[in-house]
């Protein structure tokens, strides 16, 4: 079988690495196109599958050149799926879609909350639904956000997780993280962009509040973004002292199990996580999660079970689930068996690339 698939960047992010996965697992028996909107790729070893990559610079995307290049790859290579991951693509090859024979399926919906979107967006959002043969969401809160149904053209396919690999991880020589977290009695860390839709405020606010009666917890942070050069200011004094930032790095899942808790706090002021990749990685890594109670989180984390869920921006209840945890090791042990149950049973990527299979009708 022949698929083409369509992504607007392949930088570090939840919806790029699930992509990468498929890629790995679909493209040993069946040929595939795959077209970035970025030249920016951050999961490399996309290059090492048997696919033909076509990478166009953002700023292009919507030049009368480009469309004429896609529409002539096309042609070409005779794609029997389309698959999109973001609407734009879709409408970009919308021309090519309408005039040849091909199952076009949308797989946008990788939220789980509602969007403070423009006119245009929302029209193009209704055009490129009404138009899918498919429509594919990683939650079942994405698709209610969007008024959708589960039916035989609507499907959810959670993001899957491969195996931690139990080989024997080391640190560069410089990497002052291990020596870092072994200064302190609990560290607590958050992986995620430094964007609006991620809440680092609250978990800098939280921090603050725990660490002024005890030193020796840590709270650490990890990834990029704009905002965290004021994310930085907002922790002031105790940055790289009970508070640190690690920058983004591509060996989390070694790692996260030298924490204790994991957190993840959304903005939901027009955001919410669909299937959050960094909160699986919590769950497989066996540590407790305190994660924002909105979008397709509760899919994942069922209170007091495996994790605490939490209102959006409030500190104190976060603070109360964070004490919870904090001075209960054997609560910490319990929700961290459980979350490895989870993962295990529900949440594999053996499972979400059998799903797409299905989805394909390829075996």
């Amino acid at each position: 079988m022949k698929i083409a698939y369509f992504i607007d960047s392949m930088k570090a992010g939840g919806k790029e690495r699930q992509l990468s996965y498929l890629l790995s697992a679909i493209s040993q028996v069946n040929d595939v196109q795959m077209y970035i909107f970025d030249e920016d790729v951050f999961y490399d070893e996309i290059y090492k599958f048997p696919i033909e990559i076509i990478k166009i610079k953002k700023e292009d995307r919507y030049k009368l050149k480009t469309l004429r290049k896609l529409h002539s790859k096309l042609r070409k290579f005779k794609p029997e799926i389309i698959h999109t991951w973001d609407n734009i693509s879709q409408i970009l090859i919308s021309g090519y879609t309408k005039t040849h024979k091909v199952k076009i399926i949308n797989g946008s919906i990788r939220y789980g909350g509602s969007a403070n979107s423009s006119l245009k967006n929302r029209l193009i959002k209704q055009y490129c639904f009404k138009t899918a043969d498919l429509i594919v969401a990683n939650s079942k809160q994405g698709l209610k956000v969007e008024g959708l149904k589960l039916s035989k053209r609507v499907k959810v396919i959670y993001n899957g997780l491969d195996q931690l690999n139990k080989t024997s991880f080391s640190f560069e020589k410089d990497d002052y993280l291990p020596t870092t977290i072994n200064k302190f009695s609990l560290n607590v860390v958050m992986v995620g962009r430094f964007q609006a839709a991620k809440d680092y405020s609250s978990f800098i606010k939280l921090a603050k509040k725990i660490v002024a009666t005890n030193k020796l917890i840590a709270f650490h942070c990890i990834g990029e973004g704009s905002n965290r050069s004021s994310t930085e200011k907002e922790a002031e004094i105790l940055i790289n002292e009970n508070i640190f930032f690690w920058g983004r790095r591509n060996d989390i899942r070694n790692i996260l199990k030298l924490f204790d808790i994991g957190v993840l706090l959304n903005n939901t002021n027009g955001h919410a996580e669909g299937i959050s990749n960094a909160i699986m990685e919590y769950m497989q890594s066996g540590l407790p999660v305190i994660a924002t109670n909105a979008g397709g989180t509760p899919e994942l984390i069922k209170n007091i079970e495996n994790g605490f869920l939490v209102p959006a921006f409030d500190i104190e209840e976060i603070e109360k689930s964070m004490l919870s945890l904090l001075s209960n090791e054997a609560l910490r042990h319990e929700m961290g068996i459980n979350n490895i149950k989870k993962i295990s049973t529900m949440f594999t990527i053996e499972q979400m690339i059998e799903n797409y299979k299905n989805l394909y009708k390829i075996k």
